[in-house]
């Protein structure tokens, strides 16, 4: 009795994995940075170029930013109960999430921002990824 229960949850447990996926996937498909001119504008001028946003468009960009890592903290999420720990497309996103963040004009919004536009587990990665890999980064940056 008790395995069939087991056997049930993990079923259960699968589905709910594969709907929500199927939900991010849906919410980044429709997602309006690529498919709007202006919203794309913003958001990849404000990976480079923040400090000379005007407010307006700085909240913009905040507001877009801080929905793109919302996905990344499902994913940590989803890292953190075990689920995808080996998978290429997830180690995959966390390195695009992490070039995004690195980039000069994500990092002077976040230097702005501290401890108020990430989950803990996203600002934690982050920052701890980054410490452990300045030297290299810091180069990369100036390279592209």
């Amino acid at each position: 009795m008790i395995q069939t229960l087991i056997n049930w949850a993990e079923i259960i447990g699968g589905l709910a994995v594969v709907i929500s996926l199927i939900f991010v996937a849906i919410q980044i498909r429709a997602s309006v940075i690529a498919s709007n001119e202006e919203t794309w504008r913003i958001f990849h001028r404000g990976t480079r170029d923040y400090e000379t946003f005007t407010p307006e468009d700085k909240a913009r960009f905040g507001f877009l930013i801080s929905m793109y890592f919302g996905i990344i903290e499902t994913l940590l999420n989803y890292r953190k109960v075990g689920l995808f720990n080996d998978s290429e497309t997830h180690e995959r996103n966390l390195d695009q999430a992490y070039a995004l963040f690195i980039k000069p004009g994500v990092q002077a919004w976040y230097s702005k921002s501290k401890g108020r536009v990430f989950a803990p587990s996203v600002e934690s990665y982050m920052v701890e990824r980054q410490s452990r890999h300045r030297d290299t980064d810091t180069q990369n940056i100036y390279e592209k």
